[in-house]
């Protein structure tokens, strides 16, 4: 098996109806790979694809000495999780945000660099 690359999540935000995640590449802290996300392995996945990064990876938060979810890049990548009032959380296939509503998920130097505009 190759190497696994680790990403960490750390509460970034709670809201009335929301957790927000922030995600940081290798270790707790590195660098930010998104600074609000709600599905932290999930949208880790998708920043990793965006940097190049494929194979498999562990997701890791501070409170547990062991990762809190592993798998691959590319799989994990493509999905999503649904919840709704009606069913129970399951797992979907990934759909793009519409170009509104993708600031939510762009990673943190791209970010930056837009405020600079």
């Amino acid at each position: 098996m190759g190497p696994v690359t680790r990403i960490f999540a750390k509460v970034a935000r709670v809201t009335s109806s929301r957790v927000r995640y922030a995600v940081r590449l290798d270790a707790a802290d590195r660098e930010v790979l998104l600074v609000s996300c709600r599905l932290p392995a999930l949208d880790g996945a998708r920043a990793l694809i965006k940097r190049g990064i494929a194979g498999r990876f562990e997701l890791w938060s501070a409170d547990l000495p062991y990762p809190r979810m592993h798998g691959d890049i590319e799989k994990c990548a493509r999905l999503t999780v649904e919840e709704n009032s009606k069913t129970s959380a399951r797992f979907r296939k990934w759909q793009p945000d519409p170009p509104a509503a993708r600031w939510r998920f762009l990673c943190a130097d791209t970010r930056a660099r837009a405020q600079e505009v």
